[in-house]
C-alpha cells in the first residue's frame, strides 16, 4: 500500500476551498417563518460577520425592513445575527427588533435550513417565538 502525501501548498488551497464552500452556503437570500409573521432574509457573510437585510410580513399592507448584523460561528455551527436599525415599514403594529440564533443545518443536497429562536433585540428574555428559514 502506498502513503499518500499532501504538499503545504495543496493543503493551503484544499483549506481555502472548503472556507469559501462554506460561505457561500451561508450567503443568500432565506425564507421562512418567525412565529406567525413571514421573514426574508438576506445575508452576506464576509469571514465571520454577516450583514444583510430582514423584512418582516404578516400581509401586504404590513411590513417591516431592517439592516441587519451578525456572526457566524463555525464551532457550533449558529448563525446570530440581529436587527440593527429600522429601514422602512408600513402599517407597523410592532416595531421591535430582534435577536435570533439559529443552527445552520443542511440535511440533505438540495436543502439548507436555518432553525432557532427569536427574542427582543434589547430582551433577550422575551421571546418573539420559533424560527425556520430555509435556503
Amino acid at each position: 500500500m502506498k502513503n499518500i502525501t499532501l504538499c503545504p501548498v495543496c493543503i493551503l488551497v484544499l483549506s481555502a476551498v472548503c472556507n469559501f464552500t462554506h460561505a457561500q452556503q451561508i450567503t443568500g437570500i432565506w425564507k421562512g417563518k418567525v412565529k406567525s409573521a413571514s421573514l426574508e432574509l438576506k445575508i452576506i457573510k464576509s469571514g465571520d460577520s454577516l450583514t444583510g437585510t430582514s423584512y418582516y410580513y404578516t400581509s401586504k399592507n404590513s411590513y417591516r425592513r431592517y439592516s441587519i448584523k451578525g456572526y457566524f460561528d463555525p464551532e457550533t455551527n449558529d448563525v446570530i445575527w440581529w436587527d440593527d436599525e429600522l429601514l422602512n415599514g408600513k402599517d407597523i403594529s410592532s416595531t421591535e427588533a430582534t435577536l435570533n440564533v439559529a443552527d445552520f443545518n443542511c440535511p440533505g443536497e438540495d436543502k439548507m435550513l436555518l432553525d432557532g429562536n427569536s427574542s427582543e433585540r434589547d430582551n433577550k428574555d422575551v421571546s418573539k417565538g420559533p424560527l425556520h428559514l430555509q435556503k
